[in-house]
């Protein structure tokens, strides 16, 4: 095989600044729009008399989770050309490998994203908790606000969290946005709203299949008090984190794929 027909450095970075020169409008303002919605957010938690309580340094925790849904959104609007057959099929016939075009809306969406969004995120509580403090500065017992830093959010002692928990809700968020940027291209309108119904229907589908497992290995689970034994496999994680996160691996080792030979499909 011509490996220059597979990937070729300079014909992906064309493909990647032409990417950038005609959307940079709607990259701008996705992050102008990031900026004020998630110092919104995260002033909104944080304590504004003297009857609120110090804000600890995992509880930041809250807002950055809420603000991952817009992570979301900007992953799972990924190959936008989806949307009409003229700007489809002018798309494919741009001179690229399907692979490069799968990377470089990988590159944008996933890992461009994620690096601009934790930025954002970071300036964002700097901002917003020096704010914070300047309204408390008048209130003679004021509330002290922790500094954030994504450390202290992966430190187990300071979050209140144990190792396993972290890396579950890790591999979880990690496959999500595997899942809303590769099933995005088994739709063509309206593909973000699709992949999210699409995402429901999988996750109750996986959570019933879950239920009718445990009531056939552990029948006294059937009740409706009863709940899955629990049990710890080591000092960090119990057998549902083992569970949940090796399900979530696992998940993620063929969406990329699954959605590469999708784009390569319509390639042909």
């Amino acid at each position: 095989m011509n490996t220059n027909q597979f990937f070729s450095i300079n014909r992906f970075w064309l493909l990647l600044r032409n990417d950038m020169m005609i959307n940079y409008k709607k990259y701008l303002l996705n992050i102008g729009g990031a900026f004020v919605v998630f110092f919104i957010i995260i002033y909104m938690t944080l304590p504004k008399n003297p009857d609120d309580g110090n804000y600890k340094a995992y509880q930041y925790l809250g807002p950055l989770l809420i603000t991952l849904f817009s992570l979301g959104g900007f992953i799972g609007m990924a190959f936008p050309f989806l949307s009409e057959k003229r700007q489809l099929s002018v798309y494919l016939l741009t001179p690229a490998s399907t692979f490069e075009k799968y990377l470089s809306q990988f590159l944008i969406r996933f890992i461009g994203g994620t690096l601009i969004y934790l930025l954002i995120f970071y300036i964002d509580a700097i901002i917003a908790r020096q704010v914070a403090l300047a309204a408390l500065a008048k209130y003679e017992h004021a509330p002290t606000i922790a500094e954030f830093s994504f450390k202290h959010l992966s430190d187990v002692k300071r979050n209140m969290r144990t190792t396993g928990e972290i890396i579950g809700l890790l591999s979880i968020i990690t496959t999500i946005g595997f899942f809303l940027f590769s099933v995005k291209l088994f739709f063509s309108k309206n593909g973000l709203i699709k992949t999210m119904l699409a995402g429901t229907a999988v996750f109750f589908a996986v959570l019933l299949l879950n239920v009718g497992l445990s009531h056939i290995f552990f029948p006294e689970t059937i009740g409706m008090d009863n709940h899955l034994p629990s049990y710890k496999v080591n000092e960090q994680f119990n057998n549902i984190q083992v569970w949940f996160t090796i399900l979530a691996c696992s998940t993620t080792a063929f969406l990329l794929p699954l959605g590469y030979f999708k784009l390569k499909e319509k390639q042909l």
